[in-house]
């Protein structure tokens, strides 16, 4: 069960009236709580225990009630100052404004945080927008990430000190000077690597907010002489930081032997060795603000809206209207710890997609043909080149169509027909879903009956 109360009071005015209009501002107050409850039932908890552990049914792992709390006090304030307009009739600038914003936010579990934007748009003439803007942002933790209560795991994976290790990692002069500090025997051949080790996850009320900080410039054209043409190009770079991972044993023990702060970090603290230098059961792993990513893309919009009246038709022959969507991906990178990781291009981060569609509306009448597009892929990155055969994805188009009727203003039925062509994806298919959804089911129809009021 999820409950969320609150509370907003703001004030909106005017500060000045200058040349270009009216310079206006709004500040306020905000009051969040939040209470999160879940309960998995007795079959899903299992059996409980004479040490107040719950035993699973089955082969599957236990799970736990969570609940869990958190409020927030913040205060805004944000202001759009016109500089030029065009009834100023300035030369070179038809018009130019400036806008910002600021929130204070004090959370009760991750303490204080502040975010701003600062941008403008500048038209030199009517027919063309440039604008840009900067803004920093966050994502405070969940009430799961943060309260999930301790649960069993299992883990398996690369002991760091193990003979097949300890020559890897971002730093192999490191991670030998601190397996050797532990005591770890020159030729160790470690247990974790072909068994698992029984331990705990849970969630972690030390958690801080997740920052992120995000650059965007672009223009918007809509030229007089082709009235109902649209076209929108943005260009936007994202960078977050102290992102919440969840961290594996493996990671654990990386993040352990390649620090150099060896053994004074709180990942060493999360695990322990036998005498024989074995990884002992009773491990504890779970969320940490360990992560960093980057994302840069470009996305254009283009929209033309046509009458049919325009080519001599009656003026009941209804219009046309085309719309596309195109992105395209430039950079996706991350880090975990040390890792570093490239998320772009397989299945599910594509370096290009557009979706296409042609409209008709006459009256209650609707139809559109929808072409959507998928670019390469890859199933696995940053593998070697023949460690899958069938690794790369070829590009993949699908089709749709849609007709609508809309009855007496408030009922509509819709029939929809996806993937028309009956496009099949590509055998052997590994990867993302979403991708081929509809090429796996085939060609598909669907009915849809609305009423608005």
């Amino acid at each position: 069960m999820n409950q969320q109360w609150d509370l907003n009071a703001d004030v909106r005015s005017t500060v000045m009236k200058l040349p270009a209009g009216d310079w206006t501002y709004d500040f306020g107050y905000e009051h969040r709580f939040e209470e999160t409850s879940f309960n998995p039932g007795g079959y899903y908890r299992g059996q409980e225990m004479a040490d107040g552990t719950y035993q699973s049914y089955g082969a599957r792992v236990a799970m736990q009630n969570v609940q869990g709390s958190y409020h927030t006090n913040e205060v805004f304030a944000e202001t759009l100052i016109p500089l030029v307009s065009p009834l100023m009739h300035v030369r070179g600038v038809y018009s130019l404004t400036a806008t910002g914003s600021a929130r204070y936010v004090n959370n009760s579990m991750t303490g204080g945080f502040c975010a701003y934007s600062g941008g403008g748009s500048y038209a030199p003439v009517r027919d063309i927008v440039f604008h840009g803007n900067y803004t920093t942002s966050f994502r405070a933790p969940s009430v799961s990430e943060l309260f999930q209560p301790m649960g069993t795991i299992y883990s398996k994976g690369t002991d760091p000190c193990d003979v097949t290790a300890i020559n890897s990692g971002p730093n192999p002069v490191q991670r030998r000077l601190n397996c050797t500090k532990a005591g770890v025997p020159k030729d160790f051949q470690s247990n974790f690597n072909k068994f698992s080790v029984r331990g705990q996850s849970g969630g972690n009320k030390n958690l801080k907010s997740e920052e992120a900080s995000q650059f965007t410039v672009g223009t918007s054209v809509q030229p007089r002489w082709v009235r109902g043409l649209s076209i929108g190009v943005d260009v936007y770079d994202v960078r977050v930081k102290k992102q919440i991972e969840s961290l594996s044993l493996e990671q654990i023990l990386a993040a352990c032997y390649d620090s150099a702060s060896y053994p004074d970090n709180k990942y060493c603290n999360s695990f322990s060795r036998n005498s024989d230098f074995q990884i002992k059961n009773g491990f504890t792993a779970g969320n940490y603000n360990i992560g960093t990513q980057h994302t840069r893309a470009m996305q254009v919009h283009a929209t033309y809206y046509l009458p049919l009246s325009k080519l001599g038709l009656s003026e009941n022959a209804g219009a046309v209207q085309t719309t596309v969507n195109y992105a395209h991906n430039i950079r996706h990178t991350g880090q975990i710890l040390t890792t570093r990781y490239q998320y772009l291009g397989d299945s599910s981060d594509l370096r290009d997609n557009f979706t296409a569609s042609f409209n008709y509306m006459r009256g209650p009448l609707f139809a559109q043909w929808q072409m959507q597009y998928y670019g390469k892929a890859k199933y696995k990155l940053q593998v070697p080149g023949g460690l899958y055969p069938h690794n790369t994805m070829k590009q993949y188009f699908t089709f749709n169509f849609t007709t609508g009727y809309t009855f007496a203003r408030h009922y509509n039925v819709n029939f929809v027909m996806n993937n028309v062509f009956n496009a099949r994806p590509q055998y052997p298919y590994q990867g993302d879903t979403s991708r081929y959804w509809n090429a796996i089911l085939g060609r598909n129809f669907q009915v849809q009956a609305g009423v608005e009021f």
